[in-house]
């Protein structure tokens, strides 16, 4: 009696509503007219079947996961019914709902194909169809319409399976559902956030942690080699450690040979640097190279200013162009897409992202409205001798030199220094000068150097050193891969620069990749030219390369040419040809041959006619971890057999090479052992490595359940055993013995990201106590890490509707918990009885709110919207009990939408333009914001909320403004200017007409939703 009477409610409600002509359905101070037609066909208490039960279906379809929704079977026609408004918001299918008239109006799949369900009329139109149903085809609940599998399978082609005996319901359709396109997105905008280009840093939790003095890593590498006239055995050993706040290491190099002996030390360097300075970032001391244009070895000391962790992005670049209006335009990166738009009503698009050093491929794929596909290819080229504009680099070097080539008898003072200067985006200068005792004349020798990218693909290098020689050097790669490479160096009268004795000297390399009978092919041709005098010497080559299924061909021809004053000689003119084949490791082949690897060499000497040599290997792998290797060649001019069996064994702890040389009648075995040794503090112990590991760096992550809550790793605490982090760089990750996940192979002095991956945890009741950071690599030893785990919080109560002073509790509903600094979304139905309770809840601040559908259905609100909570770190768990939620019916006619004249309109926008200037003066730092739009009713200022914050995967957020009763829809802080504008443009394109962007602040949201 209570629903029906509720239902008559509704429908009086509804009927009141039609009468007062409203203009804007969405609620939107831009909305467009709307309203409902008269109620007629079958009354609506002919639709609620009280003989019946709601019962949950497990749901699982591409984007959506597994999700349990409400369907409704009646037993007077042995029928399941599903529900409309939940499927629609589940496949993000965009309506606006009408209880009060029992109908339901939106778009499906696309805003020209508008639909509108008349559920008492049992009538649905879609884009100017008309479907007419049974009255068996719709039932009508307390907070949803029903309807058969046969209208969702008729109308929008929703083909539902209902499974009684499972309880589950299953979705096949041929549609492309906006859910599924949201998934891709947020997929796409994942790979796009995880480019290195566009890395965003988590907070800095362990920065550098500098010491007087560490022990760190030690590498050797031992070799030997037995035989019976000539045993010998060599070794190089590597040690680092920190020492005064820096970095230290040297080498130590010994060998033995019968009665020769040699023991030398080498490479000793300390080296003190500074992150995030522009001004100076490096001081070295010891044995080094120079970075003039002939590096050389000296013992002394450098300063410079070069970051710490190499420049990748050079400048943002804009790329741009027309197209046919409303197209879709993607940008790929090196096959990666990074950005996709729409071309405006004027077939405009434009896009700015950043451009790194080395070679980018740029693709630009077009989609026209009418199908077709266009694509424009573009290479770009940076290398990294350039500057971002306005950019200085330096380098100072001076000491004694090393072993000097041609003036051995005694070490020479060297000075050099260098200064870059990115004068634009396509032009780098360097200058730079160099002293070196008794060379140069006892006085400077300077050079100088313009480096240019012309029309973004066309390099051109100029280096200019007066008392030495003159360079040209000029590239092109085009974007099919053909590349052209030229280089000219004039020398001047000074054999100092010219180790050859060249005058002159000229390079050119040309390449082109091709396809000739669908097989991939590539043509290398190259030519070095040097004159000497009254001779000269010009060597060229070719190389034919193609790909044959697992078959790799190539063919290689080089030849030289020597000219005299009155004669000329040939080279060898040798011919080689080679050929490679991989095995599959199919069951259908023999064990010992899957996944084998063949080679197979042969050379040719034309001028001879005659072979040269010929040659077969075969390498084979052995589990994961060893490698056997069979090399046979036969020498035609010596008429020589040479074999070689190799096993190579790649442990954890260290490399094992051993090799069976035989050649005729002669024997050696050469063994090789390779490894490092590292010594990580806290607890003490020696960690052994296959991989060196001096001069870079290592982390000991200990992950523990914190027994006594003190947030650091202590006596009594339980360590976590397992791989549950990740980085957002190459690393090698293991777990120790005594549980401890240990990273090898960073770079010293590089920040990393560093994520906690829950799902890799046997227990999934632990939550980390922090889960997003970074952290700064310290040289030459393991950074300790230490992450607190704690059992997640469980909050539990009961929804108590209160409608005419009396407090009821009301079940059937969607409760929205989303996480206010963390990424916790989840969405709970609580009991007919009105409870509810949800679990696994990492700590931190949460808000929880009743679906704003449900409550525009049951004609109520929650005083104060949605309310915050806090689930604590505590080792045993956080429990919130009877954590009761209250929601209070609305009188007759409270907070609906009012007509809006132009003036309303106009005073609103003029309200709004106030709150946001206010809002773009607070400089917090804390990102931009944007604004979506202003609303009159609650309702749907939440339905646009939890649209948006689907469609872009970011939160969204309601402000209400007191004085003039408006709800103002906000996105959370988004980092970069550009995606907001990115949001800004895809809202305008939608209808938001009032969307804008401003300056975002973390204590703005905060008095919001608290």
């Amino acid at each position: 009696m209570n629903r029906l009477i509720y239902i008559s409610k509704v429908f009086v409600g509804g009927i009141l509503l039609l009468l007062l002509t409203i203009v804007i359905s969405t609620g939107s101070v831009t909305g467009s007219p709307g309203g409902g037609d008269p109620i007629g066909g079958i009354a609506s208490k002919d639709l609620m079947a009280p003989q019946g039960d709601e019962v949950l279906l497990v749901f699982n379809y591409r984007g959506v996961g597994g999700v349990y929704v409400t369907g409704f079977y009646d037993y007077s026609v042995d029928k399941m019914f599903l529900p409309i408004l939940e499927l629609f918001d589940l496949l993000q299918i965009y309506y606006e709902p009408s209880p009060g008239d029992f109908t339901l109006t939106g778009t499906y799949l696309s805003p020209d194909q508008p639909f509108r369900i008349m559920v008492t009329q049992q009538q649905v139109f879609l884009k100017g169809n008309v479907y007419v149903f049974d009255a068996d085809d719709f039932r009508i609940g307390e907070m949803d319409f029903f309807a058969s599998p046969r209208v969702f399978e008729e109308v929008f082609g929703l083909f539902f399976t209902i499974n009684l005996n499972q309880l589950s319901l299953a979705l096949e359709t041929d549609h492309t559902l906006p859910v599924e396109k949201a998934a891709e997105r947020a997929r796409l905008r994942q790979m796009i956030e995880s480019r290195d280009v566009n890395r965003i840093l988590y907070p800095l939790v362990y920065d550098r942690d500098r010491r007087i003095a560490g022990i760190g890593f030690a590498d050797y590498n031992i070799s030997g080699g037995f035989s019976a006239d000539n045993p010998s055995v060599s070794f190089n050993i590597i040690g680092g450690a920190e020492l005064l706040g820096g970095d230290i290491q040297g080498s130590l190099v010994g060998s033995w040979s019968g009665h020769a002996h040699l023991l030398r030390a080498s490479n000793l360097r300390w080296r003190y640097v500074v992150r995030d300075n522009p001004r100076f970032s490096t001081f070295q001391a010891g044995q080094m190279s120079t970075t003039g244009i002939q590096p050389r070895s000296i013992r002394g000391v450098s300063v410079s200013n070069d970051p710490v962790e190499p420049r990748r992005i050079f400048e943002s670049y804009v790329v741009d162009g027309t197209t046919e209006p409303d197209s879709e335009v993607e940008l790929y990166l090196n096959n990666r897409l990074i950005d996709f738009q729409r071309a405006n009503e004027i077939g405009y698009y434009r896009f700015e992202f950043p451009l790194t050093y080395g070679t980018t491929q740029l693709v630009i794929n077009i989609f026209t409205p009418s199908g077709e596909a266009l694509q424009i290819d573009r290479r770009i080229q940076i290398p990294f001798t350039f500057l971002p504009p306005g950019e200085v680099a330096y380098n100072i070097q001076g000491g004694q030199t090393e072993v000097f080539l041609g003036e051995g008898e005694k070490e020479k003072w060297l000075i050099h220094g260098d200064v870059a200067y990115g004068i634009t985006e396509w032009l780098t200068a360097k200058a730079g000068t160099e002293y070196i005792q008794r060379i140069t004349e006892d006085r400077p020798f300077f050079y100088g150097g313009l480096s240019a990218r012309v029309m973004s693909q066309y390099l051109l290098n100029l280096d200019i050193a007066p008392d030495g020689f003159y360079r040209g050097i000029a590239s092109v790669m085009y974007p099919t891969g053909r590349s052209i490479n030229l280089q000219y160096t004039y020398y001047q009268d000074n054999p100092f620069y010219s180790m050859g004795g060249a005058e002159q000297d000229a390079q050119i390399t040309f390449f082109s990749p091709f396809t000739l009978f669908r097989i991939p092919m590539g043509v290398r041709i190259g030519a070095d030219h040097q004159m000497l005098g009254n001779s000269s010497a010009t060597r060229y080559r070719a190389d034919l390369s193609m790909r044959v299924g697992r078959m790799n061909i190539r063919g290689n021809y080089r030849d030289a040419l020597f000219l005299f004053e009155d004669d000329y000689v040939f080279g060898r003119g040798l011919l080689t040809g080679s050929l490679t084949y991989t095995f599959m490791r199919s069951p259908g082949l023999p064990v010992f041959v899957r996944g084998m690897f063949l080679r197979g060499n042969v050379s040719y000497s034309i001028p001879e006619s005659a072979m040269e040599d010929i040659s077969l290997q075969m390498t084979r792998s052995l589990r994961q971890w060893g490698r056997v290797n069979l090399d046979v060649s036969y020498d035609f001019r010596n008429e020589q057999t040479q074999m070689r069996l190799g096993l190579i064994m790649d442990l954890a702890s260290f490399r094992s090479t051993t090799n069976l040389d035989l050649r005729n009648d002669r024997a050696v075995i050469r063994q090789n052992l390779r490894g490092s040794l590292g010594f990580d503090r806290n607890p003490d112990r020696v960690v052994a490595s296959n991989r060196n590991q001096v001069g870079r760096s290592g982390a000991s992550v200990i992950l523990f359940v914190d027994n006594n809550n003190s947030g650091t790793f202590d006596e009594g605490d339980e360590i976590i055993p397992y791989r549950a982090i990740r980085l957002d760089r190459s690393a090698q990750i293991f777990v120790g013995r005594d549980g401890i996940v240990r990273i090898n192979q960073l770079q010293s002095y590089f920040r990393y990201n560093m994520e906690v991956v829950r799902q890799a945890l046997p227990n999934p009741l632990l939550a980390p106590g922090k889960d997003n950071f970074s952290f700064v690599a310290d040289p030459n030893r393991y950074k300790r890490i230490e992450i607190p785990f704690y059992r997640t919080g469980v909050i539990d109560g009961t929804v108590f509707m209160i409608r005419d002073d009396e407090r009821r509790p009301q079940g059937g509903l969607r409760l929205i918990i989303n996480g206010l600094d963390n990424e916790f979304r989840e969405t709970v139905r609580n009991f007919s009885d009105g409870s509810y309770y949800a679990m696994d809840m990492p700590p931190g601040k949460y808000s929880i709110e009743i679906d704003p559908t449900q409550l525009d259905f049951l004609d109520a609100y929650m005083p104060g919207g949605a309310i915050v909570f806090e689930i604590q770190a505590l080792a045993e768990g956080d429990f919130l009990e009877n954590f009761d939620i209250h929601i209070v019916a609305r009188p007759p006619g409270d907070d609906k939408p009012e007509t809006l004249t132009k003036a309303d309109i106009a005073a609103i926008e003029e309200v709004i333009s106030v709150v946001l200037r206010k809002r773009k003066e607070i400089e917090t730092g804390d990102g931009f914001s944007v604004e979506a739009g202003i609303y009159t009713t609650p309702y749907h200022a939440g339905r646009v909320r939890n649209l948006l914050s689907n469609q872009f995967g970011i939160q969204f957020h309601i402000r209400h403004h007191e004085v003039y009763h408006l709800y103002v829809v906000f996105s959370e802080g988004v980092k970069n200017i550009d995606d907001a504008e990115g949001i800004l443009e895809e809202l305008s394109a939608g209808g938001f007409n009032l969307a804008t962007v401003a300056r975002f602040s973390k204590n703005w949201l905060r008095r919001i939703v608290e």
